[in-house]
């Protein structure tokens, strides 16, 4: 009797996508780490992500909420998914009160990788924002494994697991350029020159209040945001100097603003505003505030570099004379006189044509 040759298991082709998430933020502060995230795109989905990385942030005691203790929102490939807003119940076998909506996420509708939109790919942003916690979404790589299949009569095979790998931050704790490249030194200056020359120029516009017509002018220097405010506190709260702050971290995440801006804001802080800086860093040591520094620094930097500088502004009554003129309002025999009367009457009509962008986020 002759004996048979085994026969080779089947095999299966899956893809396991790695995610880098950053910036961990909860309601006890920052995680002192990054972490790498495995997942396989035809079995995980964004809510396992989110979920991996709220299960992260109780086991740090960063926050004691839960994935569902809050309202959430994840913005990912130019889409805002929505969570918390289809009622589970639970005693009814995890029904739902309505079927998923194009941007609902929740335990039922986990947007699977395989099944979203656009395919994952390298290089691709994403945030999750929400009351108990936020952190950026990297996609990091992709690739192809060929995973040997289980016997299906084996009872005790087992879903595949999502591997989580902390990175270590190797931040030194003074007040240094250790944590930015040549390369990014020499693009932050670069687009520090461009910003001065956008500022010094005639690039937007504003109205005339004798004829109503926009003219051009000068652009003003933005309101200082919370994330700003946060980076120059956590330095002030280390005892760090403007100087030396100024040339080794607030210059590259600062890349819209002049020197003598951040030194005016650096000691008005020191000083009268002083309040609105003192819980920055609390509980942390002067290292550990610093490192965090350039943390957001580079989360700063890195946010600015890809937005670049803006270009000159388009007349906004130009803006609108296009607008009518797809609405057929206006054409070519219409009068100079009639269009600005209709520019006037029109300026402010809701645009809702356009949907939101993914740059809210």
């Amino acid at each position: 009797m002759s004996k048979e040759c085994p026969v080779p298991s089947p095999t299966t082709t899956t893809t396991v996508t790695r995610f880098l998430i950053q910036h961990l933020h909860a309601r006890r502060g920052y995680a002192t780490t990054d972490y790498y995230i495995d997942l396989i795109n035809e079995k995980h989905g964004l809510y396992d992500l989110v979920s991996t990385v709220y299960d992260t942030l109780r086991k740090e005691n960063l926050t004691d909420d839960n994935i569902n203790s809050h309202l959430w929102n994840v913005h990912f490939a130019g889409i805002r998914y929505k969570n918390g807003w289809r009622h589970c119940n639970i005693f009814d076998g995890m029904s739902y009160d309505r079927p998923a909506g194009k941007y609902d996420i929740d335990e039922g509708e986990r947007r699977i990788f395989s099944s979203l939109a656009a395919p994952l790919e390298k290089g691709q942003r994403g945030v999750c924002k929400g009351e108990s916690a936020s952190f950026d979404i990297l996609v990091q790589s992709t690739s192809l494994t060929e995973d040997q299949e289980k016997d299906p009569k084996d009872e005790k095979k087992e879903e595949a697991s999502l591997q989580l790998t902390p990175i270590v931050l190797t931040l030194s704790g003074s007040v240094e350029d250790d944590w930015i490249s040549a390369a990014k030194k020499t693009e932050c200056v670069t687009l520090q020159h461009s910003w001065d020359h956008y500022f010094r120029g005639e690039n937007t516009w504003k109205k005339d209040r004798r004829t109503r017509n926009f003219i051009p002018c000068k652009p003003l220097s933005p309101q200082w945001d919370n994330d700003e405010m946060t980076i120059i506190g956590l330095l002030l709260n280390s005892d760090a100097k403007f100087k030396k702050s100024w040339t080794n971290v607030l210059q590259y995440a600062f890349v819209n603003r002049k020197e003598s801006a951040a030194s005016m804001k650096w000691y008005q802080l020191k000083g009268k505003d002083s309040y609105k800086i003192e819980h920055r860093g609390r509980g942390m040591t002067d290292d550990a505030r610093i490192r965090l520094a350039k943390r957001l620094a580079k989360k700063r930097m890195m946010s600015l570099l890809e937005r670049g500088c803006p270009i000159r502004e388009t007349n906004p009554d130009d803006v609108v004379e296009t607008k009518l003129r797809k609405r057929g309002l206006i054409d070519d025999g219409t009068s100079e006189t009639v269009k600005k009367i209709l520019c006037r009457q029109h300026r402010y009509d809701d645009d809702d044509s356009s949907e939101s962008s993914f740059d809210d986020m």
